[in-house]
Parts: structure tokens; C-alpha cells; sequence
């Protein structure tokens, strides 16, 4: 049984000098791999904790008995657990014995928030202000601008809210502004990726880039819910709502630009517009094929976002992944000319 009154937080627990304590933490159960129980030893559990000082990884320690449907029955719910701190690929880890570890019932939670992990106001103000200096430096010639900036103000509360997804990259509540600001950045970064877009052409609409790169990712307000306890809509685990939200949200907008005297978006931006959108999101069918050099540099900056924050490559001079895997040689060009450039 779990023993004791005081509680750590995990990200006070979860230290390379704490290695061999013990402690008392509990966690909203995240990813959780069950493996069965072998001539060899008993079933456990690879679990990822996660409350308002972060994720961190545990591996509980079961019996004969404990069951597949178990070890499911606990992902979105709180468990726990007498703790000791273990290194684990170079990372501290909890790991927990049997019978030191139980599930609690909704009831006996008493404040969901204290395990949702938050951006801080610092960083949501930082990462929206990087956001609208993209869009302030957009040509006031033609509409796009007001059309990105409207969307952008009217989601932008979901934005600084909402996790970018649940189970691979920016999990957490606020990460969806991140990852629009993280591609904004890889779009800026002039060397590495004019580099990689040389293969197409030199000249480019930036501000179609800048555009795709921002409206892409809106269709998550629809299709993501907040930690703790976030799931996927409905909508969500059907397919992709990006061009449900281009042709409720961004189409209107459009069209009261377009009628405007002064403005001069066409109907072919528009088209160009849909296009980097889709490029830039994964529906049911899987990624859209890009066909004009925007689409693929909202794409790519996409996955880079994606990659570096779910695999953090940048920080392994040895990453590699194998062709077959999505992007992986656009991925790979990217990593390969940004060590050329981090040695020059």
C-alpha cells in the first residue's frame, strides 16, 4: 500500500541528484505500454506521469494478475505511488514496486489543474508577440494580412490554452502557440532552409508561407481539448477539420476582403492558401502532397517543429531515422546543413 502523507512534485522528485530516494508523488497517467508478465518475471508498466511541473517517466511494477485491460483503465486518470528515483537512458526515472502504486477514482480528486502543465504568462506573451511580428511584417497591399491577423486574434485564447496533440508532440496546455511559433522560426531561418527550398525555385510569396505556417494548426481549436483529462474530439479521431475551418472561417473573411476596393487578393491565393494549409496539417488520407513551393515549406517547417520536439534530434549529433519514415530526407537535409552552418 502507498504509505504516507506528504506528497513531492514530480518535477522535484524527478532529479539526476535525487537518484535512490524515495518518494511520494502522484500523476496523471499518460501513454501508458503494458507489458505482460513472463517465465521471468512479473507484468509492468511503462507509463509517462505528467502534473503542473511536467511529464516525466515511471515504470510500475505489477503481478501475474495484473491485466492488459488493467494497465488501460489508467491512461487519463491519477495514480499513486511510493516512488524510488532510477536512471534510466540518461534520465531520471520513478520507479515504482508492486503493491506500492494504486489508481485513484475522479471522486477522490479534488484539483484536476494540479495536473495540467501550463505555459507560463512570460512565454505565452513572448511566443504571441513573436507571432504578430510575423503578421505585422506581411504586405498591407492585399487582404491576406487582415485575413491571418483576424483568425489569428479570434483563436488566439484557444492558442495559449490548447496542447498542439495528446500523444506526440507539444503536449501540453499552450503548446499549440509554440508550435505555430516554432515554425515561423524554422520559415526564418534564411540559410539552412533557403537551402533546402533551393531545389525548387529562389523566389517565393513569404507572406503565403507565413500565412500557411499560422492557419494551418486553427483546426485544432476544434479538434483537441486542454489537459488534464484533454482528449481528441470526436471530429478529431474522424479525420482532419482544416478545410472544414477554411471553408467556415477563412472563406467568409476572404470574401468581405475581396470586396473591399483596395484589396486585391485573388481567387487563385485563395486556392494557394487552401493548399499550404492542408500541406501543413495530417489528416485521415495522411499529408497532403505539396505542388507549389510554399506548400512545401509549410510542410517542412511543420514536421521540423514535430520532429524536434517529439524526438529531440538537435541535441544528438548520431540522429538518424530510416527513407521510408515521413519527411525523413527533408528532415535530414535540414539537420545535416544546420551542423554545417552551427561549424562554419
Amino acid at each position: 500500500m502507498v504509505s504516507g502523507n506528504e506528497f513531492t512534485k514530480l518535477g522535484q522528485a524527478c532529479l539526476f541528484d535525487n537518484v535512490g530516494k524515495n518518494y511520494r508523488v502522484k500523476g496523471l497517467a499518460k501513454k501508458v505500454n503494458y507489458v505482460p508478465a513472463s517465465g521471468r518475471g512479473a507484468s509492468y508498466i511503462d507509463i509517462t506521469l505528467c502534473d503542473s511541473t511536467g511529464e516525466f517517466p515511471g515504470k510500475l511494477w505489477g503481478d501475474q494478475r495484473l491485466s492488459r485491460e488493467d494497465a488501460a483503465n489508467m491512461n487519463g486518470h491519477i495514480v499513486e505511488m511510493t516512488a524510488t528515483v532510477d536512471m534510466h537512458d540518461g534520465k531520471a526515472r520513478l520507479l515504482v514496486n508492486a503493491g506500492q502504486w494504486r489508481c485513484l477514482n475522479d471522486s477522490e480528486v479534488k484539483d484536476w489543474t494540479e495536473f495540467a502543465y501550463f505555459l507560463t504568462k512570460d512565454d505565452r506573451d513572448e511566443l504571441t508577440d513573436y507571432v504578430r511580428s510575423f503578421i505585422d511584417s506581411m504586405d498591407d497591399a492585399r487582404g491576406l494580412k487582415d485575413l491571418v491577423n483576424e483568425m489569428f486574434e479570434k483563436h488566439l485564447k484557444e492558442l495559449q490554452t490548447l496542447p498542439a496533440g495528446h500523444e506526440w508532440h507539444h503536449a501540453y496546455n499552450g503548446g499549440l502557440l509554440r508550435h505555430i511559433a516554432e515554425k515561423l522560426f524554422f520559415v526564418a531561418q534564411k540559410n539552412p532552409l533557403m537551402a533546402i527550398g533551393a531545389p525548387y525555385m529562389t523566389l517565393y510569396d513569404r507572406d503565403m508561407v507565413i500565412a500557411g505556417c499560422i492557419l494551418s494548426d486553427l483546426d485544432k481549436c476544434r479538434d483537441v481539448t486542454a489537459f488534464p483529462r484533454g482528449e481528441k474530439t470526436y471530429h478529431s479521431r474522424m479525420r482532419s477539420t482544416t478545410a472544414v475551418i477554411f471553408r467556415e472561417e477563412v472563406l467568409p473573411i476572404a470574401n468581405r476582403i475581396m470586396r473591399r476596393k483596395k484589396r486585391s487578393m485573388t481567387e487563385e491565393d485563395l486556392e494557394n492558401l487552401e493548399h499550404c494549409m492542408l500541406c501543413g496539417t495530417i489528416n485521415a488520407s495522411g499529408a497532403v502532397k505539396a505542388y507549389t513551393v510554399e506548400g512545401n515549406l509549410v510542410a517542412l517547417a511543420d514536421r521540423i517543429s514535430v520532429e524536434t520536439d517529439h524526438y529531440g534530434c538537435f541535441a544528438h549529433q548520431s540522429y538518424t531515422r530510416t527513407d521510408q519514415e515521413q519527411y525523413s530526407k527533408l528532415l535530414g537535409r535540414y539537420i545535416a546543413v544546420k551542423r554545417t552552418n552551427d561549424n562554419d
